[in-house]
Order: C-alpha cells, then sequence, then structure tokens
C-alpha cells in the first residue's frame, strides 16, 4: 500500500480498500471509499514530492479472529511544501479485513 501511494498508483492503492473504506484523518476528518479515493486522485495530479514510508520497527499486528488483524506503526510522511522538503513522523492505524484470502484495509488512521 505505500509502495502504490509513494509511485502514486491509484489503481493499485485502490485494490487495498474496502467498499465500506472509512478514513480518520486529523486534518481532513471522516471520509469515505469515494471521496478517499477522489483526494488522492487529486492529490496524486500535483507535481512535487510526495512520500510515505514506513518505519518497520515501529510496526505491530494483532489478528483479529473470524475477521483480519489490526495493524498500528509509524511512518515518516514527506512531501514539498514553499519549495522545502518538509518531513515528519506520524502514528498510524490498519484496520485489514481478509474475505476469502483477500487482505484490505477497511478504517485507516493517520495521527
Amino acid at each position: 500500500m505505500f509502495e502504490a501511494f509513494n509511485t502514486r498508483d491509484i489503481t493499485a492503492l485502490k485494490s487495498y480498500f474496502t467498499d465500506n473504506l472509512e478514513v480518520y484523518q486529523d486534518n481532513t476528518g471522516l471520509r469515505n471509499y469515494e471521496e478517499t479515493v477522489q483526494a488522492f486522485t487529486e492529490l496524486f495530479k500535483i507535481d512535487y514530492v510526495l512520500t510515505r514510508k514506513p518505519i518497520l520497527e515501529s510496526i505491530e499486528v494483532y489478528p483479529v479472529r473470524n475477521f483480519g488483524a489490526i495493524e498500528t506503526g509509524q511512518h515518516t510522511f514527506c512531501h514539498t511544501e514553499n519549495g522545502k522538503l518538509e518531513c515528519a513522523t506520524f502514528k498510524f492505524v490498519h484496520i485489514w479485513e481478509n474475505k476469502n484470502g483477500q487482505w484490505k484495509v477497511g478504517i485507516p488512521y493517520y495521527l
């Protein structure tokens, strides 16, 4: 999912989302599947540095029986702002659903 974001591949990114996706983000609030796809589509059109890289040693995964798993961790988010590269570390929570062997995110949350 991080690679799809970093390569701005909206088709690949969408393949990780459930149809009932809910995204909770501190600066945008709640978005559903359609709103999230539209927001990423528009974001990917902007010509500037935009990367999100997981901090692998921070990632923890907790199985949820008969559903999937909860993943928590940190990622470094970098973007260009006013011509200057800005990077910061943020926490995230992804709630993964496993349906018929396919893992998809139903509720990602970025802090």
